[in-house]
């Protein structure tokens, strides 16, 4: 499930290791989109993945005479020799060599009137665990995965130590773990459709499956299908990913309030929680903040001026911190970011013309200029300074990046990336 953070690239989560077990049906190499198998010849082995009508839990008992008459007959049908197996039980009418019967005919193929007769049998037979076994290949064998799934955890339930106990995890892992997988590498590549395809062919089987859910919203995200996220997310409930992923799509409708809202029933001690619910209040707050912060943060080409717009913006706890005499200026009077001129200057940082009185607030800002005067805030603040990229290095490698000119954009990251702490 992604762990997602407000402050950039959802990060995804990890499943369970993907394990590709395949199961044997009828004859070897056979596949749940394979055609049935040819009849069998006499003499023939067979490899039938179904129990013994004589094992497992659930069994009626019966006499020597049809034990022994049963037995032999399983043992002609492993060799192949379905003819002598259906001969020796044919006078027999007890559950075990009914569903004898029932699997000679899947050894000679499975078919949809074979599996309609299975499901009538474990009806009658609720309890006879082989004879869920049984169906579960059968439903297999024809494509019926949810009839497969379902007949197989029924059996591991009614037979918990026995040699088909793990089917039904098996099962699971191919039909649902690996596809949920599958899904979030393709969600990644870029085709929120085909995940989305994935997806709900994982649900299918599993409904309720929390990681199904979570990547087929994110696939509806990134679809623009709001609505239908928020719904499938809903399902979650305090899930802490489901509720960062519907955080993240409140703030993308500038709903900041209700980000935040869903961000504090994170749970104390979640990793993202304090940096992605301080993202969310920053944001709130620079959208009721006057029309020249947002032209600050969105600048393709930040001005001095604008510089000293962001910082105040994104660490609003400068204003009342102590400093040093406010400086005279005389090219700031009557500019809207005047305040924030005074306080960046009053604080030293950033710098100011003393011999001229002048701030330059039209210029545009270096990369280094900018670098120090968050460097400055940090130092301020009581935080460590951010990571620069040098050359050769990217985001990913955990560094912060300014480019020339300079962009609002990048500066509102790069003080997000910091820990700093503000009464908003």
């Amino acid at each position: 499930m992604p762990v997602v953070d407000l402050t950039g690239t959802p990060k995804r989560y990890r499943l369970w290791p993907s394990v590709l077990l395949g199961v044997t049906i009828l004859v070897s190499a056979a596949c749940q989109t394979s055609g049935p198998p040819p009849a069998a010849t006499s003499g023939t082995k067979l490899a039938i993945d179904v129990p013994s009508p004589l094992t497992g839990p659930g069994r009626q008992l019966i006499d020597t005479t049809e034990r022994k008459a049963v037995g032999g007959a399983w043992g002609n049908l492993l060799s192949g020799r379905t003819g002598e197996a259906q001969a020796a039980v044919a006078r027999f009418d007890s559950p075990q060599a009914e569903l004898l019967r029932l699997q000679i005919n899947l050894a000679d193929g499975a078919s949809s009137e074979l599996q309609d007769q299975l499901e009538g049998f474990v009806d009658e037979h609720p309890q006879y665990a082989a004879g869920w076994a049984t169906l579960s290949t059968t439903a297999e064998s024809q494509g019926d995965e949810s009839t497969a799934l379902q007949s197989a955890r029924r059996s591991s339930r009614l037979w918990p130590s026995g040699p088909f106990a793990e089917r039904a995890d098996d099962l699971q892992h191919r039909w649902v773990n690996d596809r949920i997988e599958r899904s979030i590498e393709v969600l990644a590549a870029g085709q929120p459709m085909e995940a989305l395809s994935i997806t709900e062919q994982a649900l299918a089987l599993d409904p309720d499956n929390q990681f199904a859910l979570l990547t087929r919203a994110e696939a509806l995200v990134r679809l623009q299908q709001g609505p239908e996220a928020e719904a499938a997310l809903s399902r979650l409930g305090a899930l802490p990913e489901a509720l960062i992923l519907r955080a993240e799509m409140a703030s993308a409708q500038g709903r900041w309030q209700h980000a935040m809202d869903l961000l504090e029933g994170l749970p104390e001690d979640h990793p993202t929680k304090d940096r992605s619910l301080r993202r969310a209040q920053l944001m709130w707050r620079m959208s009721i903040l006057p029309s020249h912060v947002q032209e600050a943060v969105n600048s393709g080409a930040v001005t001095r001026e604008e510089l000293a717009v962001i910082l105040l913006a994104m660490v609003p706890s400068l204003e009342v911190r102590a400093g040093g005499t406010t400086p005279l200026m005389t090219d700031i009077i009557d500019l809207p970011s005047q305040r924030a001129i005074l306080t960046a200057t009053r604080l030293n940082i950033m710098s100011v013309d003393k011999v001229a009185l002048l701030f330059h607030p039209h210029r545009a800002v270096t990369r280094g200029e900018s670098q120090t005067a968050v460097e400055t805030v940090c130092h301020l603040s009581g935080f460590a300074p951010p990571l620069w990229c040098e050359a050769g290095m990217s985001r990913e490698n955990g560094c912060n990046v300014i480019g020339e000119p300079v962009k609002g954009s990048d500066l509102v990251e790069v003080l997000l990336s910091i820990d700093v702490r503000s009464d908003i």
